[in-house]
C-alpha cells in the first residue's frame, strides 16, 4: 500500500502557470508539445515500454493539486494511486502525405485542453509515418514540465530503449524526487533574495514600456500561430564568425538581430526581450540539473540601442546585459511582475506586458536509439504567447531552425508571415554585415520590396495653375484689407465660425496676397492673446469690431461684395498659418505657401485642416527613416506640393518634424504626422502622445502646464478614461480649479475630471505610468450590507484599515498569491467563492458583489454581520 505523502509546495515558475492557467481553465495554451523523429530501424513496442516506464518514474508527472488555506499544493501519487494510461501508437504509412497527417494530428493533440485537477495532464504517443521514419510525441501540461525537462525525459527514455534492447541492466535513474526539486528551488530563491530584488529594482524602477509589433495587447485565447524555415549550415557558420567579433556567440547574435528589429519597427524607447533560463541551479549533478519538472524562468532582458549603435557594439551590449541577468536569474518573472505591480495596469487583467517578444534559443539535440537509429528532437509548442515567441534550435547537421509563433489576437496570417521572413532575411543579412554598420543602416527590405513601397505611396502629380483662378473673383473686401495694411508678408486674424462668411473673408485675404490666420471664435482671451502675438495679425476680420482685443478688425458684414482688383502674388509666399498643438506651450501657426493652399484647392480639400490633402505623397518609416514591411506600423510621413513650409518662428520645431525625402527628388521634404499606422494605412496609435476626444485632436502637454499654472497645483497630467478627459494633479487643487483652466482653455480642453493623488506611479525611463492612475470619482461609501462585507474581506487580505466600494484590489497592492488568498476568505464570508477570473475582471468590492449576487444562495447568507447557513 502506498504511503500517501504530504502537500508540497509549487515551485516558483508552477505558481505563476497554475494561477494563470485557472484565468481560463479550458484554454489549451499551456499545453506543451515536442516531437522526436526517430530515423532507422525500431523496435516500437521497446521504444513504448521504455516511454511508459520513464513517464512513471517521473514524480513531477503524477501529482494532484489542491488548496490549502488559500495557498495552491501539489500532493505526489503513488504507483496505485495514479489513473491508468497507455503510450498511443498511430500508423499513418497509408496516408497520401504521412508527414502533413503526422502533422495535424499533434496540432489537435495540442488543441485539446488539460485538466489540471483530474488530469491527465501528460499525454505520449509513436507516431509511424514510414517504414524507418516514426516520431515520437510527448506533450505535458506547462505546470509540471519545463523544455529542460523535455529534455531529461528524452535522454532517459533513449537509454532505457538502448539497454533494452541490448538485454542490457537499465542504469538506475539519477532523477532526484520532486520534494528535492521543490527544495532546491525555494533554497536558490531564499539564497539569492535581496540580492536579486535590489539588482532587478536598480534595473526596472518602473514598468518599461514593452517593443510590440501589434500595436496592442490582448488576452491569449487560442494555441500559437507559427511559421517556420531553415537557416543553412554555411549561414550559421557566419553567424558564428560575426559574433565572435562582438565577443560573443550565435546565440548572441540572434538576440541582436530580434532587438534590432524590435527597435527599428516598434515605438518603444528600449527594447525588452523575454529570455527563458533553465533556473537548474547549484553545481552539475545537483537534484535540480537532472530532475524533470518546472524551474524554467522568463528573464527580461534590456537592450537600448542608439543613433551611433553598430551592428558589433548591439551584439557586444547583448552579450553584456545577458552575463549581468544571468547572475540574477533567480528572481521569479512573476515576482518581478508583482514588485512593478503589473496585475493593476491597464489591459488584459493579469496579463500587463512586462516584455515583448520572446527569444528561445537551443541546442542541437540529436539521440541515439541503438546503432543505427538516430532522433531529433524539437519543440512543437512552448505554451502561450503573449505576443511574438522566436524560437530558434540548432541542428544536428549545423543549421539553424527558425520558428516564429505569434499570438492570434493580434497577429493575423499575413503579419506572421511577413515577421517571419524579414526575420529570416535579417539574420541572413546581419552575418555578412560589417561589424562597424550601423544599425539604423542595416536594410530589412531588399530591394524590390523598397522599391514597391515607394511606388505604392507615390502621390498625385502638382496641381497647376494659379491660386487667385481658383478663388474665383475679386471681392470687395479683398480691397479694403489691402487699404488698410494687408499684403505680401503680412498675416490676417480671421475669427469668423465655419461657413460663408469665413469663406468669404478668407478668400478675400489671400487675393489681397496676405496669410490667414484662422481664429477659435470661442476661445479665452487668456488663450488668444499669445497666439496674437506670436503670430503679429496686422489686421482683424470679424463678425465686430472688437472680437480681437489688440488688433485692428474689419467687421465683415459692413463691406460690400463689390468686384475689385486681384494682386498678384508669388506662390512662394505664404497663404495660411494655421494654429497647431505644440507640446505644453501655446499652439504654434503651421506655415502654408500659396502653392501648397493651390494644392489642396485643386484637389477638392479644405484649407482649414492641417491634415495633409488628397494626391499627397505616403511613406510609412521606421525610426531609421525606412520603409517598414508589410504588416509592420511605422509613422507616416506626408509630403507633395500641399506640404507645409514649416513653423512660423520655430526654425528647430521645423527641422524637428521635416525631413528630407530619402526616395524624393533633391530638395524634397515630408513631414512626420505622429501617427503609428500599417502599411495599407490602418491606424495603430500615436507616436506623439496627442489624445483624441470627442473627434478633437488634444495636447495633453498644453492642458498640463494650464493646470500647473494655476496656484496650488505642483504637477499635473491629463489622460483619456472612457472616452472622456482626465486630469490627475499633485498639490492643493482649488474647489473652482475647471472654472479657472476654463478661462484659459477652449471647452473640449477642460478636463471632465480632477482627481488629487500623492504622487504619479513612473515607468522605468521615468515618464508618468498614466495605466496606474487611478479612476474618477469612485465611491467612498458601501452601497449595502454585500458591499460592506467585501470592502472589510479585501482590507484584510491587502492588510489595509479600509478601502471603499469602488478601490481596485490590484491598485492597491494586491497580486495573483493575494488573490488567491482573497478568494477563500470571500468564500468564508459569503459562502460563494469567487474565481480567479472573477477576481481579475471584477477587482473592486462593488464590482465583485454585483458579480457574485447571482450566486449568493447556495449554501451561506448574510443575516446581521454573519454569514450563516442558508435555511
Amino acid at each position: 500500500m502506498t504511503r500517501h505523502q504530504p502537500a508540497l509546495p509549487l515551485t516558483g515558475a508552477q505558481e505563476g502557470i497554475w494561477f494563470a492557467h485557472h484565468l481560463d481553465p479550458a484554454n489549451p495554451i499551456y499545453t506543451t508539445g515536442a516531437r522526436v523523429d526517430i530515423d532507422g530501424p525500431l523496435a516500437g513496442d521497446v521504444l513504448a515500454a521504455a516511454i511508459h516506464e520513464t513517464v512513471e518514474e517521473t514524480e513531477a508527472l503524477h501529482v494532484r493539486f489542491v488548496v490549502r488555506d488559500g495557498q495552491p499544493r501539489q500532493v505526489p501519487l503513488g504507483p496505485d494511486e495514479r489513473s491508468p494510461w497507455a503510450v498511443a501508437r498511430v500508423d499513418l504509412r497509408a496516408e497520401p502525405d504521412p508527414e502533413a497527417a503526422a502533422q495535424a494530428w499533434i496540432e489537435d493533440a495540442l488543441a485539446a485542453p488539460s485538466d489540471l485537477h483530474e488530469g491527465p495532464r501528460f499525454s505520449q504517443a509513436l507516431l509511424r509515418l514510414g517504414e524507418e521514419h516514426h516520431v515520437w510525441f510527448h506533450r505535458y501540461h506547462q505546470v509540471v514540465m519545463d523544455a529542460y525537462g523535455f529534455s531529461l525525459i528524452a535522454r532517459r527514455v533513449a537509454t532505457i530503449y538502448g539497454a533494452r534492447l541490448a538485454f542490457d541492466t537499465v542504469p538506475p535513474t539519477r532523477a532526484g524526487s520532486l520534494a528535492e526539486l521543490v527544495a532546491a528551488d525555494g533554497e536558490a530563491r531564499r539564497l539569492a533574495g535581496e540580492a536579486d530584488r535590489d539588482f532587478w529594482t536598480e534595473r526596472f524602477p518602473g514598468p518599461p514600456e514593452p517593443a510590440t509589433l501589434a500595436g496592442t495587447t490582448a488576452r491569449v485565447t487560442g494555441t500559437r500561430r507559427r511559421r517556420s524555415s531553415t537557416l543553412p549550415p554555411e549561414v550559421v557558420v557566419r553567424m558564428e564568425a560575426a559574433a565572435d567579433r562582438a565577443k560573443g556567440h550565435w546565440p548572441e547574435m540572434v538576440l541582436a538581430a530580434v532587438a534590432l528589429y524590435l527597435h527599428r519597427l516598434s515605438d518603444a524607447p528600449d527594447v525588452v526581450l523575454g529570455v527563458p533560463m533553465m533556473g537548474r541551479l547549484g553545481r552539475p549533478g545537483a537534484p535540480a540539473a537532472r530532475t524533470p519538472g518546472m524551474l524554467v524562468n522568463i528573464v527580461p532582458l534590456r537592450v537600448a540601442p542608439r543613433p551611433t549603435t553598430t551592428v558589433r557594439g548591439l551584439v557586444a551590449d547583448v552579450v553584456a546585459e545577458l552575463a549581468a541577468v544571468r547572475a540574477h536569474q533567480h528572481h521569479r518573472f512573476e515576482d518581478l511582475r508583482r514588485d512593478l505591480r503589473l496585475d493593476a495596469a491597464e489591459g488584459p487583467r493579469g496579463e500587463a506586458a512586462l516584455v515583448g517578444p520572446w527569444v528561445n534559443v537551443r541546442p542541437a539535440e540529436l539521440l541515439r536509439f541503438g546503432a543505427r537509429t538516430t532522433g531529433v528532437a524539437r519543440p512543437v509548442s512552448g505554451g502561450p504567447v503573449h505576443d511574438l515567441a522566436v524560437h530558434v534550435q540548432r541542428l544536428p547537421d549545423g543549421g539553424l531552425a527558425l520558428d516564429v509563433d505569434a499570438n492570434p489576437a493580434t497577429y493575423d496570417v499575413a503579419a506572421l508571415e511577413s515577421h517571419h521572413a524579414h526575420l529570416d532575411a535579417l539574420l541572413r543579412t546581419l552575418t555578412a554585415a560589417p561589424p562597424d554598420r550601423l544599425v539604423a543602416a542595416v536594410p530589412l527590405l531588399d530591394a524590390d520590396e523598397r522599391a514597391a513601397a515607394v511606388a505604392a505611396g507615390r502621390g498625385t502629380a502638382p496641381a497647376t495653375g494659379d491660386l487667385t483662378t481658383l478663388l474665383g473673383p475679386a471681392d470687395g473686401l479683398a480691397g479694403r484689407l489691402r487699404d488698410a495694411g494687408a499684403g505680401p508678408g503680412t498675416v490676417v486674424a480671421v475669427a469668423l465660425p465655419p461657413g460663408p462668411e469665413l469663406d468669404r473673408a478668407a478668400r478675400a485675404v489671400l487675393q489681397a496676397g496676405a496669410s490667414v490666420l484662422p481664429v477659435d471664435v470661442d476661445a479665452p482671451a487668456a488663450r488668444l492673446a499669445p497666439l496674437l502675438a506670436e503670430t503679429a495679425p496686422v489686421l482683424g476680420v470679424a463678425a465686430t469690431p472688437d472680437a480681437l482685443p489688440g488688433v485692428r478688425t474689419i467687421a465683415v458684414d459692413g463691406v460690400a461684395a463689390d468686384a475689385g482688383e486681384v494682386l498678384a502674388v508669388d506662390d512662394a509666399h505664404p497663404a495660411l498659418v494655421l494654429p497647431v498643438p505644440a507640446g505644453r506651450r501655446r499652439p504654434v501657426g503651421l506655415v502654408l505657401s500659396r502653392a501648397a493652399a493651390r494644392a489642396r484647392l485643386a484637389d477638392g480639400g479644405t484649407l482649414w485642416s492641417a491634415a495633409p490633402p488628397r494626391g499627397s505623397t505616403t511613406r510609412v518609416l521606421d525610426r531609421a527613416l525606412q520603409d517598414v514591411p508589410d504588416g509592420a506600423a511605422g509613422e507616416l510621413y506626408v509630403g507633395g506640393a500641399g506640404l507645409a513650409d514649416g513653423y512660423l518662428g520655430q526654425p528647430a520645431l521645423t527641422a524637428t518634424r521635416f525631413v528630407a525625402d530619402p526616395a524624393g527628388a533633391p530638395g524634397a521634404r515630408m513631414v512626420r504626422t505622429g501617427e503609428r499606422v500599417r502599411r495599407d494605412g490602418t491606424p495603430v496609435g500615436r507616436l506623439d502622445g496627442l489624445l483624441t476626444v470627442g473627434g478633437q485632436v488634444v495636447e495633453p502637454g498644453e492642458v498640463g502646464a494650464a493646470l500647473e499654472g494655476l496656484d496650488g497645483v505642483a504637477q499635473a497630467v491629463v489622460s483619456v478614461r472612457e472616452g472622456q478627459l482626465v486630469a490627475h494633479v499633485v498639490g492643493q487643487v482649488p474647489d473652482d480649479l475647471r472654472a479657472r483652466v476654463a478661462a484659459v482653455l477652449p471647452a473640449a480642453l477642460v478636463p471632465s475630471a480632477v482627481v488629487v493623488v500623492d504622487d504619479f506611479p513612473r515607468t522605468a525611463d521615468g515618464r508618468v505610468d498614466t495605466a496606474r492612475l487611478p479612476a474618477p470619482a469612485a465611491r467612498t461609501e458601501p452601497e449595502d450590507r454585500t458591499q460592506e462585507r467585501l470592502c472589510a474581506v479585501v482590507a484584510e487580505v491587502l492588510g489595509l484599515e479600509s478601502v471603499g466600494p469602488d478601490d481596485d484590489f490590484f491598485a492597491l497592492g494586491g497580486h495573483s498569491l493575494l488573490a488567491m488568498r482573497l478568494m477563500s476568505r470571500v468564500g468564508e464570508e459569503l459562502g460563494v467563492t469567487p474565481t480567479v477570473r472573477d477576481v481579475f475582471d471584477a477587482p473592486t468590492p462593488a464590482a465583485l458583489a454585483d458579480l457574485l449576487g447571482t450566486r449568493l444562495t447556495p449554501t451561506r447568507v448574510l443575516r446581521g454581520d454573519e454569514a450563516v447557513p442558508a435555511p
